[in-house]
């Protein structure tokens, strides 16, 4: 299943058809074999075009350590979370986990 899958998301990708792409990529997120960084990134895109930012940020979240912290806080000013996009870059944040959870 994990292959075909990828496959089918990727053509759906190709089609323009994030949503269908979404279903198939969400399918393999509890598979131990799935690249999770690739897997994340994927799913984060289908998210952006179908402008679910709220989805967009909660997999930031999941996929934090791998992907860009930038790239997050673009997507946070977007849905006009300044302060958590603040709490991101700050230093004294301590780290991603924190802003998460509190």
């Amino acid at each position: 299943m994990s292959c075909s899958s990828w496959k089918h998301g990727k053509s759906r990708v190709s089609l323009k058809h994030h949503g269908s792409a979404l279903k198939y990529y969400l399918m393999l997120e509890g598979n131990d074999g799935v690249n999770k960084v690739l897997l994340y990134l994927k799913i984060r895109r289908c998210y952006t075009f179908l402008s679910s930012r709220t989805q967009t940020i909660n997999c930031f979240y999941k996929g934090m350590t791998q992907i860009s912290s930038m790239e997050l806080v673009s997507v946070l000013l977007e849905a006009d979370k300044d302060d958590e996009a603040i709490s991101v870059l700050s230093p004294s944040s301590g780290s991603v986990s924190r802003i998460a959870t509190g």
